[in-house]
């Protein structure tokens, strides 16, 4: 009992340890450009990225040590890890394999770099959500993005000024 209290405790402190992470799109294309991000269900324990217009965005967890981004949000049975698989961009309860870090200019790096992220529709997502909303997609350097994507890159947002919970004005639709 004693060992899992301390794992229990240590597993808290972590979370506690954890900073606030507002994603922002930085972007030559003025359909994108500003754009927050948010998370829409699309399976089980998974739910895919999309842009929106919303003050602000879904607020993720990023544990510095680890180079971990995640999403914690009260009732959630585990936290979901945000993770690039294959070309999506999602929060998972995956196992996470993505190396996480922000550069000095607050871009975030997936496995060392900011390039790769673009805004796309018509993905085939699950729910469809892509037909009426741009959708977050990755494409590594060997695998081209289809010409319709807008290319982009993500930021570290500054920390919200008035409200502390994520407003998903854009995004609640897709719940």
């Amino acid at each position: 009992m004693l060992f899992r209290n301390t794992v229990l405790l240590a597993a808290s402190a972590a979370l506690a340890a954890a900073e606030n992470v507002y994603l922002r799109v930085v972007s030559d294309h003025n359909e994108v450009n500003g754009n927050t991000v948010g998370f829409a269900h699309e399976g089980a324990g998974i739910d895919y990225a999309f842009l929106g217009t919303s003050p602000q965005s879904q607020v993720l967890d990023y544990d510095v040590e680890a180079h971990r981004l995640y999403n914690h949000e009260p009732g959630l049975p585990a936290p979901q890890n945000f993770e690039v698989d294959g070309e999506y961009v999602s929060v998972s309860v995956q196992e996470t394999y993505s190396n996480i870090m922000f550069d000095n200019l607050n871009s975030l790096l997936v496995n060392g770099s900011a390039d790769g992220f673009y805004a796309c529709k018509d993905t085939n997502d699950p729910y469809n959500y892509s037909k009426d909303q741009y959708e977050l997609m990755w494409y590594p350097p060997h695998i081209p993005a289809p010409s319709t994507c807008l290319d982009l890159t993500l930021v570290r947002d500054a920390v919200p000024s008035a409200s502390p919970t994520f407003t998903a004005v854009s995004y609640t639709h897709l719940k």
